[in-house]
């Protein structure tokens, strides 16, 4: 790549710069990917839609959906007529942002002279409708591919059950499962985990075991969004023996944590007011997993001893943070005000406010 760009008297074909600039796209970066795209006009060379298309899909891999529309644009200034390729590749950049009203808007441009919508087009508006919990326009999206004669397939059902599921219209989210299993699409595990992340955010455990139950009588295997979810449905009412026997079966299927399932259970225990437990969990989890405890760990543990009403245990964990190199940030102070509140330690929160001013950490109401 470097001789291409460097070499001297170089002579590239159009197809060379078009494999660069792909290169660039694969591993995300646009600035590299552009750079080509624009060394070969300057050579001379006429980029086509396929230049385009890769350079585009760069933008996405870096989240530059702006980016993306300007290369889109810029393509129709040059009479360049764009296929089914380049235009997808654009709508997944705006998926990728949950842009919605420019997903919509550029499926509404898709007319003759322009390719029609095909299912990867309908996947990445509803995509986009489901990351910005936009159900009506994902509803219309729907229909208007089926009327299209475009059938849904499992990722179009996941994206409307996620929508509902998001914006917590959860009777119709089962609802549609169930529709769905009638047309004949089977659910897979990411339809599963929609339903299930959306029934966890509303604390209610005993659906998400009913709906975990019901993927693996499918014989679909959880994955660790499913059992973060799982997690996540334990804490409000503590059931942190619940939330071990998930530990326990992410094991047993070779699914290592991560940070976000450790800082669920912490929570739990917290919620339980058994910090003791929080505390040893922390200890083990490097050891155990090789995860690397952070910010968010340190602050949940802090809560949990707060829960159990030893307000002065936060100390230790200060000093533990302070060894590991963990800076304190505005929720570790409120945590530690909230405890002195109850202590009535007033010294030691007045303390506290000068060290987070010192931080540079401006107190909130």
């Amino acid at each position: 790549v470097r001789m291409m760009y460097f070499g001297k008297g170089t002579r590239l074909i159009n197809s060379t710069y078009n494999a660069v600039i792909d290169a660039h796209a694969k591993v995300g970066d646009h600035k590299r990917a552009l750079e080509c795209l624009r060394k070969m006009e300057m050579d001379g060379f006429m980029p086509n839609v396929i230049s385009y298309s890769s350079a585009i899909n760069a933008c996405g891999a870096s989240g530059q959906w702006k980016l993306a529309k300007e290369l889109l644009d810029e393509l129709q200034r040059k009479a360049i007529k764009p296929n089914i390729f380049v235009m997808n590749a654009c709508m997944k950049v705006f998926a990728k942002a949950g842009v919605t009203e420019e997903a919509v808007l550029l499926l509404s441009r898709m007319k003759p002279p322009y390719p029609p919508p095909d299912i990867i087009t309908y996947n990445c508006v509803l995509d986009a409708c489901s990351k910005s919990r936009n159900v009506y326009t994902a509803r219309e999206v729907f229909e208007t591919m089926k009327a299209n004669n475009v059938q849904p397939d499992v990722t179009s059902w996941t994206c409307l059950i996620n929508a509902l599921g998001r914006s917590n219209m959860l009777g119709k989210a089962s609802q549609e499962l169930e529709v769905m299993k009638n047309s004949g699409v089977k659910p897979n595990i990411i339809t599963y985990n929609s339903l299930i992340a959306a029934h966890s955010n509303q604390n209610d455990l005993e659906r998400c075991k009913s709906l975990m139950k019901e993927a693996l009588d499918k014989e679909l295997s959880p994955d660790i969004y499913t059992f973060n979810s799982m997690l996540h449905a334990c804490i409000e009412s503590g059931q942190y023996l619940e939330a071990e026997n998930f530990l326990e079966e992410m094991t047993k299927r070779s699914i290592k944590p991560d940070m976000i399932a450790i800082n669920c259970l912490v929570s739990t225990y917290g919620k339980a007011k058994k910090p003791n437990l929080a505390e040893k969990m922390l200890e083990s989890v490097e050891k155990k997993w090789g995860l690397k405890v952070g910010l968010m760990a340190h602050n949940s543990l802090i809560d949990a001893y707060i829960s159990a009403g030893e307000y002065s245990a936060y100390k230790n964990v200060l000093i533990r943070m302070e060894k590991e190199k963990i800076k304190p940030d505005l929720v570790t102070f409120n945590l530690i005000l909230n405890a002195c509140s109850k202590s009535k330690d007033f010294q030691e929160a007045e303390k506290c406010i000068h060290q987070m001013i010192s931080l540079g950490i401006k107190p909130d109401t």
